[in-house]
């Protein structure tokens, strides 16, 4: 059987780039470009229609998303291995690519262009085996950790985010009002979007942090139960 060969590519703007056929018009598109794209596929469409719905007469009829890159790898039967988004790290190459900047660096005494060049050759050719087999073991490693991080957060973490949740559907007027928590009671407005605190427990009860961003303390009413009033610097606090 015939050895298959793979090339690892991450998200570059250059890996990704489209055919023809699978560029589709986009919301920056003037109308004009987007009605040709339809006549050309000759996909009917009413004269009236705005660009709102002829981009969604676009999207359902939106081709195969095929890049240019795997097209040709095809054509010499390549497998083209795509990485994640921000995960270079599982690129093998990224090592090698390390190792040979760093010899040249080295070696480098001329700053010749053609010195360059040859001992970028002289790096590859030196590469055995065993090296080159290093690096995806690096890579294997990397992938083992990622995996490992995956079940830690599945297992230990992500259960207790909607427990905290769950627990922090107050604000911590203490931490506003130390000395008067007992003679105010909160009256929130049932327009006010419901609040979420993070976290809930906070160390001498220095910081108060609202998670939900359309709420803040200023928005909260308060009932006074007895003759009690926070000075100026518990009020700053609150700002």
């Amino acid at each position: 059987e015939k050895e298959r060969i793979a090339i690892c590519l991450d998200n570059a703007t250059w890996h990704n780039k489209l055919t023809e056929e699978s560029i589709i018009p986009k919301h920056s598109s003037i109308k004009g470009e987007i009605q040709k794209w339809l006549q050309d596929r000759k996909i009917n469409f009413p004269e009236k229609f705005v660009k709102a719905q002829l981009l969604q007469l676009v999207c359902t009829n939106c081709p195969r998303k095929e890049y240019m890159s795997d097209r040709i790898a095809k054509k010499y039967a390549v497998e083209i291995i795509r990485l994640p988004k921000l995960h270079c790290s599982l690129n093998p190459i990224e090592l090698l690519w390390n190792n040979l900047k760093q010899f040249v660096r080295d070696q480098n005494t001329t700053f010749r262009q053609d010195d360059v060049k040859q001992l970028i050759e002289q790096f590859l050719v030196a590469m055995d085996d065993k090296l080159a087999s290093s690096y995806f073991h690096h890579v294997y490693e990397v992938e083992e950790m990622y995996k490992t991080a995956d079940e830690i957060m599945e297992e230990e973490i992500e259960p207790h985010f909607q427990s905290d949740i769950n627990c922090c559907q107050r604000v911590r007027f203490d931490t506003v009002f130390p000395n008067c928590h007992d003679c105010f009671q909160p009256r929130i407005s049932t327009k006010t979007t419901t609040q979420t605190v993070m976290p809930l427990s906070t160390i001498n009860n220095e910081t108060v942090a609202i998670a939900d961003g359309d709420t803040n303390l200023s928005r909260i009413c308060f009932k006074e139960k007895e003759e009690c009033r926070p000075s100026d610097s518990q009020l700053n606090t609150s700002e």
